[in-house]
């Protein structure tokens, strides 16, 4: 920048300028760019002019500006004459393909970028690190990892291997290899004493908290995400904003704390003309806060965007993995002949590799919509076969939601042995991932009941062997405080009742509702005669031969 000031000839302070402004740009520090804008805008029409400000647009997010300026600069540079600023452009436009999550562009401009670049210059290693994205991403995923091994052979422990340890953590996650990801986003995230790039280090900050959610390192995420987000804000990289805001918006929606899950969700809001990397992420984090919530429209409304801007096909393999939240939003919703549509199509794409970890999403929905079909037996097999795929890995937060699906689905077929100690096993899990809960009844009939379910097509309309519904419960999260204490519920006069424990972090029945607040007085006078009594009397009471129920 300042070699620019120092010189009389305009093309060469432009041509400084313009390198200046690029090296910023690549560093991190979006704001100073930002300030340079203007003048680069100002600035005579040329190869490097463009990639800069399309370098600029893809950092900010800004897709259809990124479009043009690249698409200008690699129109208008002389590949013989400028074959440097030539590998320049086509590196820019791979970072454009990951930014959509275009496998065939990802694949294509790579290697141009490294036939017209050097082996050790920054364009090709950058280049290199998101090129075994591009090949997983078009369903080739021996060849992806071989391309990262190639590339580890030869990096050097410095801001080269931060690159590769960012794009080969990305990969690693979404291959069920989390330990290994989480390891690399934390060797790739501090820039303190081997140095690299901020720019770099705020990806990795990212993938590292959604990578602990994963692990169920829920506080550690969160420490995660304080650390990162003034530095991202700093910086001013809006397209990284919905990547990171998304795991915090489903953290605290997990743990209960709608006023800040809220705001995060607020904060991941992204425009009408952005990449696919911020849209998927914004609209998942929405759907998953209102699915917290209890508003299943809401989330389907959020989920049905994400499967129309980001399809699988048999050539196509998509980085997040949201087919079950969408199933669910549809059998929520009572619309199951689109999930049945959805499944029995997504079912048949072809996968060259087995990923342990959405064949259990997958057979986790197929549970979910078979439960509601009314075919309580076949469920159960896809839902122990879900958990079965997840026998050897380490998800807590993942075997936590399908085993909440699975003790659902099984109460509501009536099978309440089974469905009492698939729920414990879910409520354990989500007392360790720290979404502390409370238990809230109300009263309702079974007229009162709503959604598909066994029998009849609706939810909940099922038969409960015969018992009368006249309390439920649904758990919602309480951060910052202690779970509640076991409490146990006795029904005078009545067949006794199962009432489970719902999570606010699975979607519960829609027979139950969210309760943030005590209900009011003239509420507590409608509820059906009841005690709530101490554990230590009720098991003394069940000693005597009363028929009691826990209510968890």
């Amino acid at each position: 920048m300042s070699a620019s000031r120092l010189t009389d000839d305009t093309r060469l302070r432009n041509n400084l300028l313009l390198r200046a402004v690029d090296a910023i740009i690549g560093s991190g520090n979006i704001a100073e760019a930002k300030a340079w804008a203007a003048a680069v805008d100002d600035m005579q029409p040329s190869a490097l002019r463009s990639s800069v400000l399309g370098y600029l647009s893809v950092v900010t997010g800004q897709n259809r500006s990124a479009e043009n300026q690249l698409g200008a600069a690699w129109r208008s540079v002389n590949i013989k004459q400028e074959p440097a600023i030539a590998g320049q452009i086509a590196q820019r436009l791979v970072l454009r393909g990951v930014a959509q999550w275009d496998g065939p562009a990802m694949i294509s401009w790579a290697e141009k970028a490294m036939s017209l670049t050097e082996p050790t210059t920054p364009a090709y290693i950058e280049t290199e690190a998101i090129y075994g994205l591009g090949l997983f991403a078009t369903g080739q995923l021996k060849e992806a990892r071989k391309a990262y091994a190639k590339a580890f052979e030869r990096c050097e422990e410095n801001a080269q291997k931060q690159r590769m340890e960012m794009g080969s953590g990305w990969l690693a996650l979404r291959t069920d290899e989390v330990e290994s990801a989480q390891a690399q986003f934390e060797s790739a995230g501090p820039t303190k004493f081997r140095g690299g790039s901020l720019r770099i280090s705020l990806w990795s900050e990212a993938w590292l908290a959604r990578t602990q959610l994963v692990l169920g390192h829920w506080d550690a995420a969160a420490a995660t995400i304080s650390r990162a987000a003034p530095q991202l804000e700093t910086a001013q990289m809006d397209m990284l904003r919905p990547l990171l805001y998304w795991t915090a918006a489903e953290l605290y929606s997990m743990r209960g704390d709608w006023q800040l899950a809220r705001h995060y969700v607020s904060l991941a809001a992204v425009p009408a003309d952005s990449f696919l990397c911020m849209s998927v992420p914004s609209l998942l984090a929405k759907a998953r806060f209102h699915e917290a919530r209890g508003d299943y429209e809401g989330s389907l409304e959020c989920m049905t965007r994400v499967a129309e801007l980001d399809p699988w096909t048999n050539t196509r393999v998509s980085f997040w993995s949201w087919q079950g939240t969408y199933v669910n939003a549809l059998v929520m919703t009572n619309k199951l002949e689109r999930a049945q549509q959805f499944l029995d199509e997504f079912e048949a794409i072809h996968r060259a590799e087995h990923i342990p970890s959405d064949q259990a999403r997958l057979k986790w929905a197929r549970g979910r919509l078979l439960a509601a079909q009314g075919d309580a037996d076949t469920a159960r097999d896809y839902f122990e076969d879900a958990l079965h795929e997840l026998r050897t890995l380490n998800r807590p937060y993942l075997h936590a939601r399908i085993s909440f699906a699975f003790g659902q689905s099984m109460r509501r077929a009536g099978k309440r042995r089974l469905a009492s100690s698939v729920l414990r096993a879910a409520r354990d899990l989500y007392e360790m991932l720290g979404a502390h809960l409370r238990a809230a009844l109300r009263p309702r009939t079974q007229g009162h009941r709503r959604g598909p379910g066994p029998g009849s097509g609706s939810c909940g309309s099922g038969a409960r062997g015969g018992a009368t519904r006249t309390g439920t419960t649904h758990a919602i999260g309480n951060r910052g405080g202690r779970a509640r204490g076991r409490w146990f519920h006795e029904q005078r006069g009545r067949e006794p009742t199962v009432h489970c424990r719902e999570n606010s972090s699975v979607p519960p029945d829609q027979d139950l509702y969210e309760v943030r607040h005590s209900l009011p007085q003239r509420a507590c006078r409608a509820l059906p005669r009841q005690r709530i009594i101490p554990a230590a009397h009720i098991r003394r009471r069940a000693q005597r031969g009363f028929p009691c129920v826990a209510v968890t």
